[in-house]
């Protein structure tokens, strides 16, 4: 369901891709997860969903401030060495 080749620009890495199969696999997947998430969340009216999102994204903001350690930027590179 996955097909693996070599990378032609980084010997040290692989490329992959979803095959045929690994496509409607993962449709088919995906809508069976759309249609679990309306069915856990068809109590709630619109507003209600709009209300619990918003208490999430605050929630996830706040523990991502207390938590998370920063990240350095893509591309830094140790002293010293080219590019810093």
């Amino acid at each position: 369901m996955i097909l693996r080749t070599a990378s032609e620009f980084d010997r040290r890495t692989a490329d992959i891709q979803l095959t045929g199969k690994g496509l409607e696999r993962a449709a088919a997947d995906l809508e069976r997860r759309k249609a679990r998430h309306a069915e856990m969340f068809g109590a709630l009216s619109d507003a209600e969903k709009a209300s619990l999102l918003a208490l999430l994204e605050k929630l996830n903001q706040d523990w991502d401030a207390r938590y998370r350690p920063a990240r350095p930027s893509r591309g830094r590179t140790r002293k010293g060495q080219a590019g810093s």
